[in-house]
């Protein structure tokens, strides 16, 4: 690939610490020629300890494109001393990156949580005006599991169980029968997978959608 010379328009309306982390992880990412006709990106749905991240990152070697990772820029920044750190210019940042991969020639997955109907839609609109492919990939796995391993290997679970708490309506309905229980919500919008992470056999799922993404 060439040199990853960032273009202007993508460093437009940036300050100067995110003109840092956009440079340091543009420079980070292994950006391959895309093996799809189209320019594609694939963005991730799933809530805090689902598992979606793991997921991107498989994905993403399977297909040959770098991970856009939310939670990355978001500590790149507060190392820089950031402490505005709010969901919809973390978002910008990822787009800007994305759409830097794109314009080098490759392909991205979004590791974020597009639940959110604004954010979602805002997705929409640039894939279509850059008229690039774009499938969601939702993960899950059981609200146990996903609360330990937030416990077990992340030093600020307290903020992350907080985050998850607060999210968890827009993915799950609580249903107050036998006691009352959380159930997945039927979302509003396509998804091209599902994945299970309660247990390993996403791993076997992966690579026939992954071989779908490479079809487009």
């Amino acid at each position: 690939m060439p040199e990853k010379i960032p273009t202007r328009k993508s460093q437009e309306k940036l300050n100067q610490n995110e003109l840092r982390v956009f440079g340091k992880m543009l420079s980070e990412f292994n950006i391959e020629q895309r093996l799809t006709q189209k320019p594609l990106l694939v963005a991730m749905v799933g809530l805090v300890g689902s598992g979606k991240s793991i997921v991107a990152r498989e994905l993403a070697q399977q297909i040959k494109a770098p991970v856009v990772n939310s939670d990355q820029i978001r500590a790149e920044l507060k190392e820089l001393g950031e402490t505005s750190l709010d969901g919809a210019r973390i978002y910008t940042l990822a787009e800007k990156l994305a759409l830097e991969v794109i314009h080098h020639g490759g392909n991205a997955v979004l590791d974020s949580d597009f639940i959110g109907d604004v954010k979602r839609s805002r997705l929409d609109q640039t894939a279509a005006r850059e008229k690039m492919e774009l499938r969601f990939f939702q993960v899950r796995c059981d609200l146990d599991t996903a609360i330990q391993r937030v416990i077990s290997s992340d030093p600020n679970a307290v903020t992350r169980i907080r985050e998850m708490v607060r999210r968890m309506p827009l993915h799950y309905k609580w249903l107050p029968e036998g006691g009352g229980k959380w159930v997945p919500r039927d979302l509003p919008f396509p998804i091209m997978a599902n994945f299970s992470t309660t247990d390993e056999g996403w791993r076997n799922e992966l690579p026939e959608h992954a071989q779908k993404l490479l079809e487009l």
